[in-house]
């Protein structure tokens, strides 16, 4: 599995690139004319994001949770060699990926519903409506 899966930018996208090409964080600076600390520091994020989604072969970490998703706990079976045998993750919803993907919808939907005018409101209306509280309305037992 390569890192360039889960970066969220195109710079990240192009460090974990090269990181997964076998680059050394010192080649991808000199290559991209960055600092070395921000090669790290990109790949760190990148990183963050593979493990929130299952994936950090250094942890033993490789089953990922479906997009939309995040990690909330792995628990890693080991033989008594010390391998991984059985991998168990736990899983949630993602609530900031659910949020946006609702608001959205919210403003899709509103710039492409039709736009209604309002009608204008008839003057005798209430004379014609039967009353709507208790206290105007008698109710027997």
């Amino acid at each position: 599995m390569q890192l360039q899966k889960f970066a969220q930018s195109d710079r990240q996208a192009e460090v974990a690139s090269m990181a997964d090409g076998g680059f050394t964080k010192s080649q991808i600076a000199q290559e991209l004319g960055i600092d070395e600390r921000n090669v790290y520091r990109i790949l760190q994020r990148v990183r963050n994001n593979a493990a929130k989604r299952g994936y950090s072969p250094e942890h033993d970490m490789t089953h990922i949770v479906p997009h939309g998703y995040k990690v909330k706990g792995v628990s890693t079976y080991y033989n008594d060699e010390g391998k991984p045998t059985g991998q168990w993750v736990k899983s949630a919803a993602d609530e900031q990926e659910r949020v946006d993907a609702l608001l959205k919808a919210v403003e899709d939907a509103a710039t492409s519903l039709p736009k209604l005018s309002l009608s204008p409101h008839p003057s005798n209306s209430t004379r014609t409506l039967p009353p709507c509280s208790p206290s105007q309305t008698s109710i027997s037992a």
